[in-house]
Order: C-alpha cells, then structure tokens, then sequence
C-alpha cells in the first residue's frame, strides 16, 4: 500500500514523529509532503530548524506558533547582520583545543628544570546580548597531568576535565578519569560526591606500539556525565568503552563496550 494513499490524518500523525532532519529529508523527497508541513505550524517549526542547521533549545512553554514567529523572524534578520567585531587567538604547536558551551579551552605543556606541567586556558566567548567587554576573560591552569577532553556546564558552574591515566606497570589497567571542578574558581566542585570518578577500561598495561588510545567523547546533561574512551588497533579497527557517571553521587550507572572500525 503506498503511503500516500493514507489520510492526511494519518499522515500527520507519522511526520509528528520524526525528528527535524528526518522530516527535512522527507520534504526534499515529496513535494506533497512539503506541502503538508508548511500547513501544520508545528511541522513547519521543525521544518524550518533543521533548514537553519538549528537544534530545539530546554523545553518551554511558548506554542509552536510562537517559536515558529520567533524563528523566521530571526531569519529574516540574519541578512542585515553585520561584522562588528574579531577576537584572534595564536597558539604555537603542540596544543589541544575546543568548544565547550560558551567557551573555548586550550591545553599546552609548559618545560620546567626537571619535569613538564600542563597550562589550561578557558577563554568566555563574547556574548552581544551584554555589554561587550575588551578582549577575552580568561583564566588560567597549572595541571601535572595531560588533559585530553574539557566540558563546561556553566549553568551548574561545573568544570570536568578528562584524563587518560596509564599505567607504569603491566599488572594495572588503564583508567579514564574524570576531575570535577568549579568553574568560578581554583578548586573542586562543592556538589560532587567526590573529586574525580574513575573508570577501569578492559585494557590492561602499557599500550603496545601501533595502538592508540583516546578519549573520543564527555558529556554532560543534569547531574550524568558521560565518557567514551576508544581503543585505536593497527589494522584500524577498534574497541570503544562508554560509561555513564552520576557526578553527584559518584555512582557508576553503566558501562558498555562496542567493537567496530574508525
């Protein structure tokens, strides 16, 4: 039975069901489904953000008509939009960098007389909705270990830094660490249960040469932080642990290993 043989009721029901860029795909395939979306204000809203490359923000209380007005009529500004402002960043190599919600981190070692230490920099990203300030507010980390990964949460002030830690003998496995700081200053996150959560991978010693191991992902959503740390073999497959933290608690919630190419 073709689909376009059920009613326009049915129909909707469906395309209710799919997500934004699923339902943008499915308009691009079928002109009569484009047409039935732009008549449906809540399918047009959905519609309409993946067109913009946009996600769904927290859930609120406005109506679909509501974001729907709000969202094209940001869109039709966007045109009138100018360049009134450039922050430049120059980093020398080797560095680690990235984006974590309204800021932007950089991890680079620093020689001593006898030993190396890690710098962190967390840079605020200018917000316009504010008065803006001159140049960037920073801060600034002096870390013994090697940061592989940093997330920042700034509505719970929570600061993780992911860390792989190996081990100097071939008897212990090697561990994911998660630290969990304040992001309003030097020291550790007065919520969590306990200063660092550690998860022992299925990988035991010092990583033979031609392997790799990386943390690919943390994130972070309420009081869970989630961490995925990836087993890179030389023929280019590869093994990838997830395991999912309650940060406040300090309960390990669970672990999953998947097997598969890069």
């Amino acid at each position: 039975m073709s689909l376009f043989k059920l009613s326009t009721e049915l129909l909707l029901l469906i395309l209710d069901e799919l997500d934004p860029v699923s339902l943008f795909q499915f308009c691009r395939a079928s002109q009569v489904i484009l047409s039935l979306v732009d008549g449906t204000t809540s399918l047009r809203y959905r519609y309409e953000l993946a067109l913009c490359g946009l996600r769904e923000g927290p859930h609120n209380q406005y109506s679909s008509n509501n974001r729907l007005d709000t969202l094209l009529s940001y869109k039709r500004g966007w045109s009138t939009l100018t360049w009134s402002a450039e922050d430049r960043l120059t980093f020398a190599p080797p560095t680690i960098m990235g984006v974590s919600g309204n800021y932007l981190y950089q991890v680079a070692q620093v020689p001593l007389p006898n030993e190396f230490l890690w710098c962190l920099r967390i840079y605020e990203l200018r917000c316009f909705r504010r008065t803006p300030q001159r140049g960037l507010q920073s801060h600034r980390y002096f870390i013994a270990f090697e940061i592989r990964k940093v997330v920042i949460d700034s509505s719970q002030n929570l600061m993780v830094w992911a860390q792989i830690h190996f081990p100097p003998q071939h008897n212990s496995p090697v561990l994911g660490v998660l630290h969990l700081r304040d992001l309003r200053g030097d020291h550790e996150h007065r919520e969590a249960a306990q200063p660092r959560l550690q998860y022992r991978t299925e990988w035991w010693g010092i990583t033979p040469p031609g392997e790799r191991v990386s943390i690919q992902q943390v994130q972070v959503c309420g009081s869970l932080v989630a961490l995925s740390i990836r087993l890179e073999l030389e023929d280019g497959e590869g093994i990838t642990e997830l395991a999912l933290f309650n940060w406040r608690t300090g309960s390990a919630l669970r672990t999953v290993s998947v097997l598969g190419c890069s």
